[in-house]
């Protein structure tokens, strides 16, 4: 798709460029952005969808394993709010740990990367060992993590992670922490202490991660308030971006909203504030190279990954699932036991929807939720677009100096 980019300094200069999300080749005033010295090799995508399943297989270069959906919180645009507890035990993480030579074929260590997920993991703790415990022995240099919201977090818990290796990814969104979500860790005394030991002693082994909302949607402010509480001048921080599936209960819902929230994340990509970011970071940098490389759209897999062969969301009691955060019985597309029969039909690659090909901004959204449908598909795909269009602007301007001020369609 063809895309006329208007471009503006901050003169006023103005420059026309013409994109093309096909082959990521970008003309500005008639000149090629960059010469290429050769195309870059990458294979196609797999297009999955209910008609054209993918499947699971390895060698896994990435588990997601789902420990249950217990939770102390009921944050206000959580995905997994509605949905019922069902019961495991240590044993079931024994039994997990036990089978896993039957269907778990890795990758090296050192591509190997292993989540944990709730609910909450830590009201899982007895569980959240012995797994842990486990992963480690088998693959001692795998990246692992535990997503977590803090609250439950000691130093003792800290320290064991420390210990285990973990990587601690905790769930926060600075001054919209209480409106958002409601308890706060760093209003806990044992979790703000285990966290100031975190990032004072370990601080490549913790990072925070926010959601942005209309009344929340300054990654400088988020920022500064994590690190005034924490006692720190840096911490790392990446964001799941604005609010996606979430009913439509914290979406903006105006097209003002929508401006204003474009305009100051612009703002601070151009300010460098953005940059600062990880995932904001990553994605202007997988954009440039989309650009340097000639990255073709058919190359392009989903955002969060789990459309490819390597990647796997298991429960304890060894469902496949579409991903971590859908636990329903219909987004169970498997079981471990029976690999070979499990079919990734509950997910649909953006190539099959015909508004992200005609987007302008794909290559950055790369199709946002790939199982969301009707009402859900549409708040998320536009507060997506909201969002990655100030990221695509802001990374026009560090390639360029020139911001994209408007955007027509060609063809």
């Amino acid at each position: 798709m063809l895309f006329r980019l208007h471009l503006m300094g901050p003169d006023g200069a103005s420059k026309t460029a013409i994109y093309d999300t096909t082959t990521s080749g970008l003309i500005i005033d008639g000149q090629p952005f960059a010469e290429v010295e050769k195309d870059c090799a990458t294979p196609p995508s797999v297009l999955v969808s209910p008609s054209t399943p993918g499947y699971k297989g390895g060698p896994f270069k990435r588990l997601k394993i789902q420990m249950g959906l217990a939770c102390n919180m009921a944050c206000s645009y959580c995905l997994q709010v509605t949905h019922r507890e069902e019961k495991t035990s240590t044993l079931d993480a024994e039994v997990f740990l036990a089978g896993l030579d039957t269907w778990w074929r890795p990758d090296r260590d050192e591509n190997l990367r292993i989540e944990i997920w709730g609910g909450e993991p830590l009201l899982h703790m007895a569980k959240l060992r012995i797994l842990v415990t486990g992963l480690r022995a088998r693959h001692p240099k795998a990246n692992m993590l535990v997503i977590t919201n803090g609250t439950l977090l000691t130093l003792e818990i800290a320290r064991w992670a420390r210990e285990m290796g973990l990587h601690l990814a905790i769930s926060h969104d600075g001054p919209g922490q209480r409106s958002m979500r409601g308890l706060d860790p760093l209003e806990i005394p044992a979790a703000l202490e285990a966290i100031r030991w975190l990032v004072a002693e370990h601080p490549h082994h913790v990072n925070f991660n926010c959601v942005l909302t209309p009344g929340n949607l300054s990654l400088g402010r988020i920022r500064h308030h994590l690190e005034k509480a924490l006692g720190v001048e840096e911490i790392a921080l990446s964001t799941e971006g604005l609010v996606q599936v979430d009913g439509g209960q914290t979406s903006p819902l105006s097209d003002v909203d929508h401006e204003a929230i474009r305009l100051s994340l612009l703002d601070e990509m151009i300010s460098g504030e953005g940059l600062r970011n990880i995932t904001i970071a990553q994605k202007v940098r997988d954009f440039h190279l989309s650009l340097a490389s000639r990255r073709p759209l058919s190359s392009v897999g989903q955002r969060c990954g789990m459309d490819r062969h390597h990647q796997i969301a298991v429960d304890l009691k060894g469902n496949v699932l579409t991903c971590q955060n859908t636990p329903d019985r219909e987004m169970r597309i498997g079981h471990v036991s029976a690999m070979d029969n499990v079919r990734l039909d509950t997910a649909t690659h953006f190539s099959h929807r015909p508004g992200c090909m005609a987007c302008p901004v794909v290559h950055l959204c790369q199709g946002a939720c790939m199982y969301a449908e009707g009402d859900d598909w549409d708040a998320t795909c536009r507060n997506s677009f909201t969002f990655h269009a100030a990221i695509m602007s802001g990374a026009m301007v560090h390639l360029t100096g020139m911001a994209i001020t408007d955007i027509e369609t060609l063809r």
